[in-house]
Order: structure tokens, then C-alpha cells, then sequence
């Protein structure tokens, strides 16, 4: 690939970013700070998408495949391993970029605290914890009382 190639390409990088907000800075004068509605709107966006993608594996990797109870445990430890846990990583890195509704930054910590927390549980206790951990159930109440959708509720 030449130079002009990669300028172009550059460029389409960089509209691209631009586009989609990402590389930005912080800074409140140029971009004001969302509604709650609006926080909630692209909230329920990325968790909608991340777990669409985490459905969509868990069904392909229970496909066809022997139930043995030892092959469903190793499957679903693989499963919690390659797409799991690295969905729900993606997922709060996503929403802790998203600009917080003035006057919300407390309780949308504590949101994202719960979910670090299990995040943390899940890759401590492995598929088990999915289902088991305390922090499942402090993070989907959290989540719903401020009024995200389901699909943020692991």
C-alpha cells in the first residue's frame, strides 16, 4: 500500500472516529452533558448489543454437541472464558465512556461499581458465578431502579 493509500485511509479512520465519538476529549464545554433519558437510550444500546452477541454464542456452542455433564461444565467454563467475560469487560468499558447525566455521577458509580464487582466474581468463580453471585443481584437492582432495560441487568 502506497502513501496516498494509507492517507486515505487515515482519513476515512479519523472521520470514522470523529463519527462515532471516539478520541475525544472530556471536556464539558463541547459536548454537553446527556439527559438521563438520553444516558439511558445509549446505555440500553450497548448492553442490548453485548448481549445479543453473548445469546448468540451461548446458543452456538450448545449446538449439536454432547451433554455430558463434564462436557457441558468444560463448554460452559469455555464459554465464560472466550466471550463471557470478555463481553461483559467490553460492555463496561463502553458504558464508563459514556457522558453521565449531571447530578447522576454518584449513583452511576455505584452502577458501574457493581458491575466491576461481578465482573471480578465471574472471573474468580467461573460459570458458576454467573448465576451464584451476590453481585449479579446488586447490580441488575442498581441498574433497574435507575431504569436501564433488561439487557443491562446480566
Amino acid at each position: 500500500m502506497g502513501w496516498g493509500s494509507r492517507g486515505v485511509l487515515g482519513g476515512l479512520m479519523v472521520v470514522a472516529m470523529v463519527a462515532t465519538g471516539c478520541g475525544g476529549g472530556n471536556s464539558t464545554e463541547t459536548s454537553p452533558k446527556p439527559t438521563k433519558a438520553q444516558f439511558i437510550r445509549r446505555a440500553n444500546v450497548i448492553c442490548e448489543t453485548r448481549k445479543t452477541e453473548r445469546d448468540a454464542a451461548q446458543v452456538m456452542a450448545s449446538g449439536g454437541q454432547s451433554n455430558s455433564a463434564a462436557e457441558v461444565l468444560l463448554r460452559a467454563e469455555k464459554l465464560t472464558r472466550t466471550l463471557i467475560l470478555p463481553s461483559l469487560e467490553s460492555e463496561q468499558r463502553e458504558l464508563e465512556g459514556l457522558p453521565v447525566p449531571e447530578g447522576d455521577e454518584a449513583q452511576i458509580a455505584e452502577i458501574w461499581d457493581a458491575s466491576a464487582q461481578l465482573i471480578r466474581e465471574i472471573d474468580e468463580g467461573g460459570p458458576k458465578a454467573v448465576f451464584t453471585s451476590d453481585a449479579k443481584l446488586t447490580y441488575s437492582q442498581k441498574a433497574a431502579r435507575y431504569g436501564l432495560t433488561s439487557e443491562c441487568r446480566i
